[in-house]
């Protein structure tokens, strides 16, 4: 697994502009925040591992559950 959220454990995107404030409230609240990269253009790139259109990502993304949907009204 590359990342994943859990109980206590998120991942949050910000404008870098907010970073500090992210990083003095988590430090308020005895919070481990760190810094993991940067969001950006067409594609999602993870080191050597992954490199995708972020317009294909979101297509399969969002017809995901529509579709998981018809399937299970057809097999009733």
């Amino acid at each position: 697994m590359l990342f994943g959220e859990r109980q206590g454990m998120v991942i949050l995107s910000a404008r870098e502009q907010d970073l500090t404030e992210i990083a003095k409230i988590a430090s308020l609240h005895d919070v481990q925040a760190v810094h993991l990269g940067e969001v950006g253009g067409n594609r999602l790139r993870i080191g050597n591992l992954i490199d995708e259109s972020v317009g294909e990502l979101f297509e399969i993304y969002s017809s995901a559950l529509p579709g998981a949907l018809r399937e299970a009204e057809l097999a009733v």
